[in-house]
């Protein structure tokens, strides 16, 4: 809203914060998101199975980066968990081949976590189920489509 009450062009109010009008659409838009993965939570769940993973694992699995240690600490506040969870998922990744652990190059105390070839390579299969369109996505048209990749690709990407 400007000083004289009215909304702004962007939504905002002079202070920054969105206008009630904004805050009602955003709303709709993200429950209908939230309705839409909800549905397919079980997905999820039969992608992990599929592959060998728990949910759990297979969420630490995606998170990792190739060809980018990371210190065992991160991940406990990346996964916003105890560090000895990191460590029993890390052993759970690591028996499967899928990481390894290596003490860091510029601090011994730190150990990190790297993806392997394999880990790379079921992690790719992983990120291809779950990004296959669902039946609903397919039946709608190309351009509701376009207009849906265009409309979501303004949305920010917030980090894993």
């Amino acid at each position: 809203m400007s000083p004289s009450g009215q909304p702004t062009s962007d939504g905002l109010a002079s202070t920054g914060t969105p206008d009630a009008s904004t805050v009602a659409l955003a709303t709709e838009a993200w429950a209908k998101l939230h309705e839409i993965f909800m549905s397919k939570r079980r997905d999820f769940v039969d992608i992990a199975a599929e592959s060998g993973l728990t949910p759990g694992d297979m969420h630490a699995l995606l998170s990792l980066t190739p060809s980018d240690p990371q210190p065992m600490r991160a991940l406990a506040d990346g996964w916003r968990c105890d560090a000895s969870n990191v460590t029993w998922q890390v052993d759970r990744l690591e028996e499967r081949g899928l990481t390894t652990r290596a003490t860091s190059a510029t601090d011994r105390r730190v150990k990190t976590v790297t993806l392997t070839s394999a880990g790379e390579r079921v992690q790719g299969e992983i990120r291809a189920k779950l990004h296959f369109p669902p039946a609903e996505l397919l039946e709608l048209s190309d351009d509701v489509l376009e207009d849906l990749v265009r409309i979501l690709a303004k949305v920010p990407t917030p980090e894993f």
